[in-house]
């Protein structure tokens, strides 16, 4: 289905009026949370008056829709009754995870609110919830509240202790927190010296990230990836990746790297068997330098994504390896030549071609370069891909053809929206924020002018 911005002017009175009716409300909050913030003037107070009735099932739904808003008053509003509002939460946890948006702004009530609520959460109830929405909710909210203050950053240094506490429960999401914090108390530093225990590889994986981002130390993480390195797809992929963050070369881990790649080639042909293997590889390169095992490893990916439905990320995955290897990934030209017609692929495999081959992609056939891009973008139903597209067209450094010009010129101004499906309030921002990247690409002074 497709929406049109320019009829948002038009629907925001009916909309507002529908709000005053109890059976309209929830659509009409719905439709008017889509349009977005543009609705703002005239619907904010009778939202606002809903979302302040917390005696009505539709305040936490308002709240939300006003998060969503950038709203002054709301995260007030959900620093006031935060156990009662796991919507506004959700929209406020979104709101930290978009990254096309500025960071959730700080307020103090709302970071003490969260704090005694980490609180509450650490005190057994002596029941459990026995509804599954219920059941999703314990599950979710400490993952939320630890995100808004990971989102934070410095700001949330208060909530340390409460964090800390939280690493038994929830691993990834406090340490992830933590490690956002800048410093820690010795006390919150030694319970996460102490957290790793015999937790799963992602626990220790990121407990051991958060220790080397604080201190420098380096041997949890370290231990975590040797571990990781033993086992198979996921963990391995994880452990993998993990092992690029660790300084380098390091011939020790050279040769788990290269332990594990053996061991996996006789492994199943499954997504997450090739994605280990293709993150082993580039991690294997790194810490050694040498080729013999990563260009292969590219390679038989992109022979499996091209044999297989519903595998472009994997290709995108190993077309970013390749852009890593730049000249010594010569041989992969012709496998990377052929991404270019998916507009999924595209990006990944321009990015990849331009640093492989840079005086061919970024001279002679820069423009073929920039109509692949701007396909992607036209046919694109991803946003990052469409974005990423966006990015490469900016680094050609050079002036756009004037036929390219006028595409994305129209694409940016044109009624119908450029998302392909959906009517998800992040799918309607979304295409807004691609649409704002198109018009800056278009206006910069090295994409502008007259072109070979």
């Amino acid at each position: 289905m497709r929406t049109y911005p320019g009829t948002a002017a038009t629907l925001i009175r009916p909309l507002t009026r529908l709000l005053d009716r109890p059976d309209d409300r929830n659509d009409a909050l719905s439709l008017l949370r889509l349009i977005g913030p543009e609705a703002a003037p005239e619907a904010t107070a009778p939202i606002l008056q809903l979302a302040s009735n917390t005696e009505t099932p539709i305040a936490d739904r308002a709240l939300a829709c006003l998060i969503e808003w950038e709203d002054p008053r709301a995260l007030q509003l959900l620093a006031q009754e935060i156990a009662a509002r796991p919507l506004a939460l959700q929209a406020a946890f979104d709101h930290t995870r978009d990254p096309y948006r500025a960071p959730i702004r700080f307020d103090q009530h709302l970071l003490e609110a969260i704090r005694q609520r980490l609180c509450d959460l650490a005190v057994p109830t002596g029941g459990s919830p026995s509804g599954l929405i219920e059941r999703l909710q314990g599950h979710n909210e400490p993952i939320y509240l630890a995100g808004i203050l990971r989102a934070w950053g410095p700001g949330a240094a208060g909530a340390q202790a409460e964090l800390a506490k939280l690493l038994p429960h929830h691993p990834i999401q406090a340490a992830d927190a933590l490690a956002a914090l800048a410093h820690l108390s010795p006390d919150s530093l030694e319970r996460l010296r102490e957290a790793p225990g015999s937790g799963t590889i992602a626990d220790r994986l990121a407990i051991g990230r958060a220790l080397q981002i604080l201190t420098g130390e380096t041997t949890a993480l370290r231990e975590a990836v040797i571990v990781g390195l033993g086992r198979q797809r996921a963990e391995l992929a994880a452990a993998a990746i993990a092992a690029m963050e660790l300084p380098g070369p390091d011939t020790e881990l050279g040769a788990n790297l290269d332990r594990a790649l053996r061991a996996s080639t006789a492994a199943g042909r499954t997504k997450p068997d090739v994605e280990a293997r293709l993150h082993a590889a580039h991690a294997h390169w790194q810490h050694t330098g040498d080729t013999d095992l990563v260009l292969p490893a590219v390679r038989s990916t992109l022979d499996w994504a091209a044999e297989h439905d519903h595998t472009q990320w994997t290709a995108v995955a190993a077309a970013d390896v390749a852009a890593h290897l730049a000249a010594d990934a010569q041989n992969l030209l012709p496998d990377l030549e052929r991404l270019l017609s998916h507009p999924t692929t595209c990006p990944a495999a321009a990015h990849a071609l331009l640093r492989i081959n840079p005086q061919r992609w970024g001279g002679e056939s820069r423009h073929e370069l920039a109509a692949y891009l701007t396909e992607a973008i036209e046919n694109g139903t991803s946003f990052p891909a469409q974005h990423r597209a966006v990015d490469v067209l900016a680094h050609l450094s050079t002036p756009l053809p004037p036929p390219i010009q006028a595409r994305l010129h129209a694409l940016a101004e044109r009624e119908r929206r450029i998302l392909s499906a959906g009517l998800e309030t992040a799918s309607v921002r979304s295409d807004d924020n691609l649409r704002r990247a198109i018009q800056r690409l278009i206006s910069a002074p090295h994409t502008r002018g007259n072109s070979e």
